[in-house]
């Protein structure tokens, strides 16, 4: 299964963001996604897939990374033929590298994927990860401080091969540390509210 054309639907996304979190007001639409939501937007994109009578469930995904042991990530996963990742909120990942919501909007450098919304098979998602590295190394490689906020810098991967990096995205989407999301009450009633915002002409899943 396959997400077709993602731009209407990361935009429904994110303009329901700034309904649902005054707080994301303060950012461009853009950048809204990347701003530690996972929870709440695969909440949402699960609850409208369930509505339309996909088998979706919202995964979290802990996998106990070196560079950052906390760090847990959640997005959609779509059961039928091939289990299909749907994951519209990979952006945060980026401030591994150092490239953050804070950082594109200071520095007015937004060097974020085009692609907002990733979808791919489960066990095929080594292209992904691999465009996801190059985007790190890139960003890393051509950083310019903000002089007005000198405690933004490189993050985690800074020093580390692009093998290093695509090791640690692999782990992010390596079914062994998935389990199913179980989101807090404020959490899933946020969630449920954004998906009123999603339009469903603009999410368009295909075999």
């Amino acid at each position: 299964m396959k997400l077709v054309e993602t731009k209407k639907f990361a935009r429904d996304l994110e303009i329901g963001l700034g309904e649902v979190y005054q707080e994301t007001n303060a950012f461009p639409a853009k950048l809204r996604l990347a701003m530690g939501v996972c929870g709440v937007v695969s909440v949402a994109i699960a609850e409208h897939l369930e509505q339309r009578g996909f088998d979706a469930q919202a995964i979290i995904s802990k996998p106990e990374l070196d560079v950052d042991p906390s760090r847990q990530h959640v997005f959609v996963m779509v059961d039928g033929d091939e289990r299909t990742i749907l994951d519209a909120t990979y952006f945060e990942l980026l401030d591994l590298a150092g490239l953050s919501p804070a950082y594109a909007f200071q520095s007015r450098r937004d060097v974020f994927p085009q692609q907002k919304i990733a979808t791919f098979t489960l066990g095929q998602e080594q292209p992904f990860i691999d465009g996801l590295t190059v985007t790190a190394r890139t960003f890393m490689e051509n950083y310019v401080a903000v002089k007005r906020m000198p405690w933004m810098r490189l993050g985690e991967f800074n020093g580390m091969t692009d093998a290093q990096i695509a090791a640690r995205f692999g782990e992010v989407w390596n079914p062994a540390n998935f389990s199913r999301f179980a989101p807090s009450e404020g959490t899933a009633a946020v969630g449920k509210e954004l998906a009123n915002y999603i339009d469903p002409r603009h999410v368009q899943l295909v075999a």
